[in-house]
């Protein structure tokens, strides 16, 4: 499957404000945020392969129907994978996928700010960090920025990966202005847990998906959750948001794509950026019919 996805793309057209990696300094910030936690704890996360390997299976399966080179955003990359997991999973999906997908250029997006959500674990670690390395929440946004591009764009290359520090509200409009209309294979939506933020986000990015791509929307939930928790705003808004495109959800679990508590929406090849289309649907396994 992989050898048909192909060699490293050119580099990706420039979009709005990424944060371009900067040089190793002894003793500032973000060298010390990414060596002493991001690092430390990707380190630790060997569990968490099965999650990462799922999603991986799931846009591997679908490559070889999709564009060349693969184009995938992440919307909330502070720890590279679900709140749920976040403290120990530090831009490992991120690194997973392009280690992977050779084809494929990732955009991530996030603003890193600590205290978003009181009632979010993420938010909590984050400001535990914070308050660790004498940071306030300004100074930690930007040094988790610099930590994460310099250390992932170092590892694939600044023309396949690119991280954008804003809010996703913001990145929408610079990422759908740089591509060709509708032409995200991938959109991984991870940013604000509420029924408001996993809302404004799906309605923002379904356009930017092409016609047989997908959204897929971590900690939807399912019949096994991690640790038993669950974000019913996500589900809410998940499943309006399908509902008011005919379209169905498809949820994944353990060892079935595209993973625990994730799910998904696809988008048909004869679907337009915004348009419904009722003759499709996706079954409760990886097939999609149109």
């Amino acid at each position: 499957m992989l050898a048909s996805i192909g060699s490293p793309p050119a580099c990706a057209p420039e979009a709005g404000q990424f944060v371009a990696p900067t040089a190793p300094e002894s003793g500032a910030p973000w060298m010390k945020l990414l060596t002493d936690h991001v690092l430390y704890w990707r380190a630790r996360k060997a569990w968490s392969q099965q999650y990462y390997n799922d999603v991986f299976q799931f846009i591997a399966k679908r490559a070889p129907d999709l564009q060349q080179p693969l184009r995938i955003v992440e919307v909330g990359t502070a720890f590279g994978v679900s709140a749920l997991l976040a403290r120990l999973t530090h831009g490992g999906l991120a690194n997973y996928l392009l280690q992977r997908l050779p084809r494929a250029q990732l955009y991530a997006v996030d603003p890193f700010l600590s205290g978003y959500d009181p009632s979010d674990r993420h938010a909590h670690a984050m400001a535990a960090i914070a308050s660790k390395l004498g940071l306030n929440k300004t100074e930690l946004s930007v040094a988790w920025a610099s930590g994460m591009a310099y250390d992932l764009t170092a590892r694939h290359g600044s023309c396949r990966y690119r991280l954008f520090h804003m809010r996703s509200q913001d990145a929408a409009p610079f990422l759908g202005a740089a591509f060709p209309k509708a032409s995200v294979d991938v959109a991984f939506i991870d940013g604000l847990h509420t029924y408001e933020g996993t809302k404004a986000d799906a309605e923002a990015y379904w356009p930017l998906v092409a016609p047989g791509g997908v959204l897929i929307f971590n900690d939807y939930g399912g019949p096994r959750s991690f640790a038993g928790m669950t974000f019913p705003g996500v589900r809410r808004a998940v499943d309006e948001f399908a509902a008011s495109r005919a379209k169905n959800v498809s949820v994944g679990a353990p060892g079935k794509p595209p993973g625990l508590s994730n799910a998904f929406i696809a988008k048909t090849r004869r679907e337009t950026a915004a348009g419904p289309n009722a003759d499709s649907y996706c079954d409760a396994g990886l097939g999609c019919h149109f």
